[in-house]
């Protein structure tokens, strides 16, 4: 069961108990909590119907009885009600409840440090009045303000917002880098934030860079999955312009195009070898000189072999003339092939390709692969191929085929018709152990496929 139910379970039973002890005070900090997770799981109106009890209460014993939880309980209320009052659109409410909050921290220091929330909330309040510029001001405001040890991540994921609302994505790009690194550092992300995550996607998209594009729809779709199997409530509740839908599409959709693209560099790289070819021949038989060369055409796409590559290279068509730098530059080749010596530059773009055609044609969801039986279809040696993947996917060889069947998986469910069981679903992916799937499925997503389901 998910932890924020366990806890909603063991407060009601915690209220229950106060209410027999008459014991006010733990009733209503009781109560207090119980609204902090209807607030978070997107039950605004009975939060909101809550906190109005709590401020009630704590506002009117803080006075009477002298103990400074009284008071930061009251402040506690005050806030969580104004930040729920702003989801609900509430903000004539909560600008009076603004100028009682500053109006009671004036009179105590010890509430001094809470400034700062206050005027968090008219920062986000005003960026959801659509005024964005003042949200920006008054957000900074209260991030100056603070002096506490807490990361103050709504403030600066609303200045971001507020940046991509008036079209200045440079400048919200560091606010949503922060999100970015909480989440990577912990593994979770506060539901309200996933936008951050999806101006990645938009932005890079707009710079044309289709790997960050892609890196950040996988980052989508994980968090997607946690989100589910945590609490599927948060999941209907969160608006979003990434579904998991979506995000498939358009990662298969750039997986495609960036197929197609190395396809067509090597497609080029191809015609300039030939032509460079029969140039070198063409001037060596004016020489009346023998040709050095004897050129084999394959039969089919993996009959090139290493050591023909090599000897290749070694009896005349030299790769390292300028001509390969110019084509990298007019067609904007991203190798870079120094990362893979000593492996030719012409064996490494070969077995790039039939990397793509692999993963193109889920080969990866044949059963007992191993890194030999791959290094034979592509007619190539174990080193080379485990070099060519840890360097072009970042991989090790078992690592690179375990996370290629579980993207295959997690795309295949969501088609419900395509399957019986998951175990099922995980054999057609590729494995042959459930057990190590499953294992390999929580270390990535966090949760138990059968959470996810």
């Amino acid at each position: 069961m998910h932890l924020l139910i366990e806890c909603k379970e063991q407060l009601l039973i915690a209220f229950d108990y106060f209410k027999i002890t008459n014991n006010e005070y733990l009733l209503n900090t009781a109560k207090y909590n119980i609204a902090d997770i209807k607030k978070y799981i997107g039950d605004y109106e009975e939060a909101r119907e809550i906190y109005i009890e709590t401020a009630y209460f704590f506002r009117n014993h803080q006075e009477k009885i002298r103990d400074t939880d009284y008071k930061l309980y009251y402040i506690y209320s005050l806030i969580s009600l104004i930040s729920t009052n702003t989801r609900l659109e509430n903000f004539a409410e909560n600008k009076k409840l603004i100028a009682e909050g500053l109006h009671a921290i004036s009179k105590q220091k010890v509430l001094a440090e809470y400034k700062g929330y206050f005027i968090s909330s008219e920062g986000t309040d005003a960026y959801f009045q659509k005024k964005y510029p003042l949200a920006i001001s008054k957000l900074n405001e209260a991030l100056a303000l603070y002096q506490d040890q807490w990361k103050h991540l709504t403030e600066k994921f609303y200045i971001g917002m507020s940046y991509v609302k008036i079209n200045e994505p440079e400048k919200a790009f560091p606010y949503f880098k922060i999100i970015e690194k909480e989440y990577d550092e912990t593994q979770k992300i506060d539901p309200e934030f996933r936008p951050a995550i999806e101006f990645f996607v938009d932005y890079y998209k707009s710079k044309g860079d289709k790997a960050q594009e892609l890196f950040y729809i996988n980052k989508l779709l994980a968090i997607d999955i946690n989100h589910k199997s945590n609490n599927k409530t948060i999941a209907s509740e969160i608006k979003k312009n990434y579904d998991v839908r979506n995000l498939l599409q358009a990662k298969t959709k750039i997986e495609k195009e960036r197929i197609f693209e190395r396809y067509a560099i090597l497609g080029t790289l191809g015609i300039l070898l030939t032509s460079l070819f029969f140039m070198i021949k063409s001037r060596k038989s004016r020489q009346q000189k023998p040709s050095l060369l004897e050129v084999t055409i394959p039969e089919k796409e993996f009959d090139i072999k290493e050591n023909d590559l090599e000897i290749d290279e070694a009896n005349g068509i030299s790769l390292e003339n300028n001509w390969i730098e110019k084509l990298n530059e007019e067609t904007k080749n991203t190798i870079d092939y120094e990362r893979y010596k000593p492996i030719n530059k012409t064996t490494v773009g070969i077995l790039l390709r039939h990397l793509e055609t692999f993963e193109q044609k889920e080969g990866f969801t044949e059963h007992n692969l191993r890194l030999y039986d791959l290094a034979k279809k592509f007619n190539t040696n174990e080193k080379y191929l485990s070099k060519i993947i840890l360097i072009s996917r970042g991989k090790s060889f078992n690592d690179y085929i375990t996370h290629l069947r579980l993207d295959y998986y997690v795309k295949k469910f969501q088609d419900k018709s395509s399957f019986k069981t998951i175990t099922d679903l995980s054999q057609q992916s590729g494995f042959e152990n459930y057990q190590f799937f499953s294992k390999e499925f929580k270390n990535r997503y966090r949760v138990n496929p059968t959470e996810y389901a």
